[in-house]
């Protein structure tokens, strides 16, 4: 997840906000957004001209998700293996039922054996 002018969402925060714990443990959730805010204080709007809309943040938490807070410098996902990887998780192959769109994301799905 990344920072924005609203503060920060950890993993550990997730357990003492009081609506977050009582989300039942036995539930996996997939966080994002539909598009990036741009970047800079002077950021005002969103799309192909705003420098760093592109990027979106994601949150994936639950039991049968890879604990792994907050992550830089990692490879980039794309917003096309969000159902993909949504649809893995609950053992199901969406991406081999629609092949344009991404592979589901293997490092949030520990044990699970992903097809790309």
């Amino acid at each position: 997840m990344g920072r924005s002018q609203y503060g920060q969402l950890s993993a550990n925060s997730l357990d003492h906000d009081p609506i977050t714990a009582a989300i039942p443990r036995q539930d996996d959730f997939i966080l994002t957004c539909d598009h990036g805010r741009g970047t800079g204080a002077g950021w005002r709007n969103h799309g192909a001209k705003v420098a760093g809309a592109e990027n979106i943040w994601l949150a994936v938490f639950g039991p049968d998700s890879s604990p792994m807070g907050e992550r830089t410098n990692n490879a980039a996902i794309g917003q096309n293996q969000i159902a993909a990887t949504l649809a893995a998780l609950l053992g199901e192959d969406y991406h081999g039922a629609v092949p344009k769109s991404g592979s589901p994301i293997a490092d949030l799905l520990p044990g699970k054996t992903v097809a790309r």
